[in-house]
């Protein structure tokens, strides 16, 4: 298994530990992100969602580690587990979306 795999697993069982009332689609956003955030790739699990653009944009040519990454992106008030804001709306629009979990498609009207 690659590192890149290894990390999307311990994201994804660690989102789910941590967020373990989230919805699936924002376990997936979460793993995604910091695998783009660690290596540069996203993918592995769904997405992407407007969560994961967001989530995503600080890391936009600019790595750093695993522990660095997740300690920003389980923030509960953070661009994944947190509300919808005018960011994720602004995503949505600029950006190809289409894993949003149902709570945050009526949240973002769709």
């Amino acid at each position: 298994m690659s590192d890149f795999d290894a990390d999307l697993d311990v994201a994804l069982a660690l989102a789910q530990e941590r967020h373990p009332d989230a919805a699936a689609e924002q376990w997936a956003a979460f793993a995604n992100s910091v695998a783009y955030a660690v290596h540069g790739i996203s993918g592995g699990f769904g997405g992407p969602s407007t969560r994961e653009h967001v989530a995503c944009a600080p890391y936009v040519g600019r790595r750093v580690g695993f522990a660095e990454a997740t300690q920003a992106l389980l923030d509960p008030d953070g661009p994944i587990f947190g509300p919808i804001t005018d960011a994720h709306r602004a995503a949505l629009r600029s950006e190809f979306c289409f894993d949003d979990a149902p709570p945050d498609r009526r949240a973002l009207g769709l």
